[in-house]
């Protein structure tokens, strides 16, 4: 390649991993910006900048990142190079483009489908159009990526517009948002007619919202490295769950989350003005006036193949990376297996005395649905009465996460893991205002899970019959408008009643890029 006179001849490093496109540029001055500040004025004259074949300049277009830390805000890099001809340069755009396509990309670009990308513009707080319209939007130009954008602009929107999607023409489907809309994406798959079909469409993440968990759980924080890892499009099995209420079934990603911590989540809603900062205030709020929790949970443990055995088995791509090889980690039994170990358990345990009556539990008769079988939450499932159960307990503090972070500072679970099949339940009973600030305090390393008075289970199902609150000993009656207590499903309130929930192992397959290691969140918290 030969440089214009007017700049020195010098090497560029830029790692195949994270280059994302070369094109035809109108010349003839070289660039090269790396500074973080810079990316979004970057990206837009980069793509601004692109020409017709008919150019003897071509720009590589990278994300650059500080000592290759994910955790820093990335930069973009551009370098425009000056070829002898025009054929030399059309011949270096294709040489990297093919090279780009052996690393990830799935498939020539004349021949790929387009990625439905929705975007939020009233998530969190308002950056997601900003975010898609300099950075997001720029990178898919550059990278050839054939886009169609939707703006979402109601609740509920992203799980209509996913229950109608046509499937067939879609490489992906991208949200630019929080959490949220991601969990009406995947709600609105699951629930199709052809959902079997419908859950293999690979789902991305692009941080722009307040809390933005997914984006941690596959460490990509920031919208350039999101938007890098949907273009290099690689997939992953991932777990999701179901929530059963009053007979309808809900399928989501992240948590279930009552007392201290739904508290918290919901009624930080008041502050979003704030940005991130809005659940320090909320649970500050929240401790000032502490509520203790009734309830009864019954729990099926996970039990089963160990994690050796169950990694042999594994034949899915990228499986073996995700898949940790932890000590006691217990992978899904088939479901032959499943039932089996489940009616042994209900021959060998007692019903507990005082445990409320299943007809509570079990709601109204369910309506017709379509999604993933329920092996232990359906209603000719073998009766949950007989599992491991807390009979109206006091509770402070309970959470039942699919992954490890449930936001993007607070690493709930650190053992866990995007495809383990099981959900991670923990809970404290009565606690004091100190116990209960703790685990907000040690956000980052998961180290409160070794706190005496905090107890958890690996679990495969668990049924939870949430009651009243208390300020102290006595309990005090809702007054009229007033909440009974709140349930948190991956950052959407639901109706606060009886609840049943299921794991369903690797069903959804999300983009994650090439340098996530899971593995460096049990590292965090030793």
């Amino acid at each position: 390649m030969h440089f214009p006179p007017t700049a020195p001849s010098k090497t560029v490093v830029l790692p195949l991993g994270f280059l994302f496109g070369a094109t035809h540029t109108r010349g003839p001055e070289p660039r090269t910006s790396s500074s973080p500040s810079a990316a979004r004025r970057t990206l837009a004259k980069g793509a601004a900048a692109i020409a017709s074949a008919r150019s003897r300049y071509c720009t590589l277009h990278g994300v650059t990142t500080k000592g290759g830390k994910m955790d820093r805000k990335p930069g973009i890099r551009q370098v425009l190079i000056e070829h002898k001809d025009v054929e030399s340069a059309a011949q270096c755009v294709q040489a990297v483009q093919a090279a780009l396509a052996r690393v990830g990309i799935e498939a020539p670009r004349p021949t790929r489908k387009k990625i439905l990308v929705l975007v939020n513009p009233y998530g969190g707080i308002g950056e997601a159009v900003k975010v898609y319209k300099s950075i997001v939007a720029p990178m898919f130009r550059i990278a050839g990526c054939d886009i169609e954008l939707i703006e979402t602009n109601a609740p509920l929107h992203a799980t209509k517009i996913a229950q109608t999607l046509e499937i067939n023409q879609y490489s992906a489907a991208v949200t630019v948002s929080g959490d949220g809309v991601f969990h009406e994406v995947l709600n609105g798959l699951l629930t199709r007619p052809d959902w079997d079909e419908a859950r293999k469409l690979p789902l991305g993440f692009i941080p722009a919202g307040s809390s933005n968990a997914m984006a941690r759980n596959l460490n990509v924080m920031f919208p350039e490295l999101a938007t890098l890892a949907v273009i290099k499009a690689r997939n992953v099995p991932m777990d999701v769950f179901s929530v059963t209420q009053n007979g309808s079934v809900t399928y989501s990603h992240l948590q279930v989350m009552w007392t201290f911590l739904a508290d918290l989540d919901i009624e930080s809603d008041r502050y979003r003005w704030i940005g991130r900062e809005r659940f320090t205030v909320a649970a500050l709020i929240r401790l000032i006036w502490l509520r203790t929790y009734r309830g009864t949970i019954y729990y099926l443990p996970a039990e089963g193949l160990g994690s050796d055995e169950y990694m042999q088995g594994a034949n899915d791509s990228g499986r073996d990376h995700l898949i940790s090889k932890r000590e006691g980690f217990h992978a899904p039994l088939s479901a032959d297996a499943t039932r089996a170990s489940l009616t042994s358990a209900t021959s060998n345990t007692q019903l507990i005395p005082g445990s409320p009556s299943p007809a509570r539990l079990s709601g109204p008769t369910e309506t017709p649905h379509h999604g993933p079988p329920r092996l232990h939450t359906a209603p000719d499932s073998p009766p949950y009465t007989s599992w491991p159960a807390l009979v109206d307990s006091p509770f402070s503090f309970f959470i039942a996460t699919n992954l490890p972070w449930i936001s993007a500072d607070f690493l709930t679970s650190p053992s866990t893991r995007l495809n383990d099949g099981s959900l991670h339940l923990i809970w404290a009973e009565r606690i004091s205002r100190w116990q209960c600030l703790q685990p907000v305090l040690d956000q980052g390393t998961g180290a409160y899970l070794k706190f005496p008075y905090i107890r958890s289970e690996r679990v495969r199902a668990f049924v939870l019959d949430p009651k009243g609150w208390t300020y102290g000993e006595k309990p005090r009656a809702a007054k009229p408008g007033q909440k009974q207590g709140i349930l948190d499903v991956s950052g959407e309130e639901i109706p606060y009643g009886p609840i049943k929930v299921e794991v369903h192992p690797g069903v959804v397959n999300v983009i994650a890029p090439e340098w996530l290691d899971e593995d460096e969140w049990t590292t965090m918290a030793m």
